[in-house]
């Protein structure tokens, strides 16, 4: 819903892994066929950040800032991701229209 409306042709779906006994989301492209891990509608990452190779990349991607690298080793023993296009000031950006709630 934050992200809005799928292009065209895409939409979401699960794949299984039968190494692993785990299911994953994909998104996928009904026309073409092609079934990938990252949402569509995310578009680039931003300037500064890279994708991290890592032994779960057929199910998730790890960014990281090129400048945090030498942090790398430490983030991965902490299982640290986060997908700096679904950050609140990203979003903002993109015209996202974002409530702030207090929960008490």
């Amino acid at each position: 819903a934050i992200l809005g409306p799928f292009e065209d042709g895409w939409c979401r779906g699960y794949k299984y892994n039968r190494g692993t006994g785990e299911w994953w989301d994909v998104y996928l492209n009904k026309r073409t066929g092609h079934i990938q891990i990252e949402d569509p509608r995310l578009g680039k990452l931003p300037e500064g950040w890279i994708r991290k190779s890592h032994d779960k990349d057929y199910a998730w991607h790890w960014y990281v800032r090129v400048d945090e690298q030498d942090q790398v080793e430490e983030m991965s023993q902490n299982k640290w991701r986060e997908d700096p296009r679904m950050k609140t000031e990203a979003l903002k950006e993109r015209g996202v229209g974002l409530k702030v709630f207090r929960l008490v």
